[in-house]
């Protein structure tokens, strides 16, 4: 008999944040081909509809308009998201922004907001979303974190702090839910070419100090996302939980 794929996804029910486009979306369309039936959620229906479009051929998508600015909006986008799949088995924290610009000039009212969307969603959508796993004793929360979760940058402290509380956020949802069959672990990449990261990239003298860097020599893609992110979600991931999988071409080397 033939040994099973390990990131073979029939079967589960996945819910992607900020899932019409960049990371979000090449994750939904990883989840889509392993298999998976999956939801996006995002703030634009349009953009939703769109991206449904091109990830929804033949496969079971489903989408929630949500502005997870508002992180109680989590716990709704939840509960429509199990209505349209009939179960989460998969979660996916990605939905997220940045502040730019130093700490003492940092608003605090722009930090709060930044820590609602980057953080406090990524608990509140757990909430909503574990006990259903629990319940049936398997299920995979995976959070994208960044390697300036680990490394401080000029200009992107608001992120970067916020990153590291998502890596801390994610040891805790491990440690309480280690034995249960439900794991929890992050995706750490270097920087992607995004609308997130856009700012960074058409700035010259900014993107060549990005990449120098980086000791393999080049950004991220989100192709570059997607072996390491499924075996997250799989069951070749069975015995991992609490760590952040760094997909950083070396940045954490230097």
């Amino acid at each position: 008999m033939a040994a099973p794929i390990l990131a073979d996804l029939k079967g589960r029910r996945a819910l992607v944040t900020g899932g019409s486009r960049g990371i979000g979306e090449a994750l939904a369309k990883a989840l889509a081909d392993a298999g998976a039936a999956v939801a996006i959620a995002a703030r634009d229906p349009k953009r939703l509809a769109e991206t449904a479009a091109r990830l929804g051929k033949g496969k079971p998508l489903a989408t929630v308009p949500v502005d997870l600015a508002d992180p109680m909006s989590a716990r709704r986008m939840v509960a429509e998201a199990t209505q349209a799949l009939g179960g989460i088995d998969i979660l996916v924290n990605n939905a997220g922004g940045a502040v730019r610009g130093p700490l003492l000039d940092l608003d605090p009212a722009a930090f709060g907001a930044l820590m609602a969307l980057n953080v406090t969603s990524y608990l509140t959508a757990a909430q909503a979303a574990v006990p259903g796993m629990l319940q049936r004793g398997w299920g995979r929360v995976v959070n994208v974190s960044s390697v300036y979760a680990r490394v401080p940058a000029r200009a992107m402290g608001a992120y970067a702090i916020s990153k590291a509380a998502v890596d801390m956020l994610t040891r805790q949802m491990a440690l309480e839910w280690a034995g249960t069959g439900v794991t929890a672990n992050a995706l750490g990449p270097v920087q992607i070419l995004t609308d997130l990261a856009r700012p960074s990239w058409e700035n010259e003298e900014r993107r060549k100090m990005v990449t120098s860097q980086i000791p393999m020599g080049r950004w991220a893609t989100t192709d570059d996302l997607v072996g390491p992110f499924l075996h997250l979600c799989s069951d070749a991931s069975a015995m991992m939980t609490g760590q952040t999988m760094f997909v950083d071409g070396g940045r954490l080397l230097l």
